[in-house]
């Protein structure tokens, strides 16, 4: 298949060095390539705006621009034109810059061959096609992602509204509003009523992903005093955590101070670690609440005695519908991923520490006040 012919846009304002590209490349057959100077910056964007060309030529030492200045000016000019940079013999650091700036290439004058600028200038040119295509198709699936989390939201909202009525008739008849039941009738009732609530929190994981994803989270920060938030969250889990003949250790200090966060949004990642570590852990096991800080960030920490996780899936967990154990638990496989993308909106971390069969520690820090956070960010 023949080639296409290349339309160069050579920027050279050096009489000699042009006359060595044109000797070089005139070696090709006219059908290959044809070369249109300019002598400035000011002509090469004249020419590009006013001629399309394939690929530039540009040296970096004009009468009118010098250094990467020129690349600047010509990827502002048209962003999906290639360009390969012109340096001086030592000048190959700037070289290396501009390629970091997105030129395609560079050549070092006085050691430009025939097939090594041939070949440098097709492969501009297809590397910046490819590229384009690249960002051309990235653009496309963010939009579908966007589309995808949209309708998420759209359909979680449609179905949880029902399904809360649904719930709400249920519950009186439960409760004999509606009239007497049998007990084989408030058996069923209640086994769809739990049904319901499993459903109504997918949904709600389900909207709060498609959020997350959407860039449609908001942040709203007050302060929060870290022990009494921490207590009044622990309070209805006493009595889960008796009947099942486990030991609840508390280590939070007195005076550990106040923390500058989404105390909505804080909750849920503590109730969800929580939940997880009661939900692993066996009859008579252990649960440890750790809180511990500095004057720049604060620690939490989860622990359990449950059956603990292998290392290759540390980083695993924490992808959405992503279910580590072998052991068949109620959940979404979705309050990992929201938990870190919770703490990751309040510029902390989270992490893992675990054994297989010795249990698993939860651990995730956040900024402790403004100061900080504007630090990070």
């Amino acid at each position: 298949m023949p080639q296409q012919k290349l339309r160069i846009l050579a920027v050279e304002d050096s009489d000699a060095d042009f006359r060595l590209l044109t000797e070089i490349l005139g070696e090709y057959s006219a059908a290959q390539f044809e070369v249109v100077r300019a002598r400035t910056m000011k002509e090469a964007l004249a020419l590009s705006s006013a001629d399309k060309s394939d690929v530039v030529l540009l040296d970096l030492d004009l009468p009118d621009c010098k250094g990467l200045a020129g690349l600047e000016k010509i990827q502002a000019s048209d962003p999906d034109l290639p360009v390969i940079v012109l340096t001086g013999l030592n000048d190959e650091e700037t070289g290396l810059r501009a390629v970091g700036k997105n030129a395609q290439d560079y050549l070092v004058k006085g050691q430009i061959q025939k097939d090594l600028l041939a070949r440098s200038l097709r492969y501009a040119v297809e590397r910046k096609r490819i590229e384009t295509m690249l960002q051309t198709a990235n653009q496309k699936l963010k939009e579908l992602s966007e589309r995808k989390s949209a309708f998420v939201a759209n359909i979680s909202h449609e179905i949880r509204n029902p399904l809360a009525i649904i719930r709400e008739s249920m519950d009186l008849a439960l409760e004999g509003v509606l009239g007497e039941t049998t007990a084989e009738q408030r058996e069923y009732l209640g086994l769809a009523r739990k049904n319901i609530d499993r459903l109504l929190r997918l949904l709600s994981d389900l909207l709060d992903i498609s959020k997350i994803e959407a860039g449609r989270v908001e942040i709203n920060r007050g302060t929060i005093d870290i022990p009494s938030f921490m207590n009044e969250l622990l309070i209805p889990y006493l009595s889960q955590i008796s009947r099942k003949r486990m030991t609840l250790q508390k280590n939070i200090p007195p005076d550990i101070g106040t923390l500058w966060a989404d105390r909505d949004k804080l909750s849920q990642v503590v109730i969800n670690l929580l939940n997880n570590a009661i939900k692993y852990t066996p009859d008579g096991g252990k649960i440890t609440v750790k809180i511990s800080g500095s004057d720049g960030e604060v620690c939490f920490e989860i622990a359990d005695t449950g059956p603990g996780i292998p290392k290759e899936y540390f980083k695993k967990i924490f992808d959405k519908f992503e279910r580590i154990t072998a052991e068949k638990k109620e959940g979404t496989g979705l309050g990992l991923a929201i938990t870190k993308d919770i703490i990751e909106l309040h510029k902390g971390r989270i992490w893992i520490e675990s054994e297989t069969g010795k249990g698993s520690r939860f651990l995730f820090t956040l900024p402790r006040g403004l100061r900080e956070i504007e630090a990070i960010s």
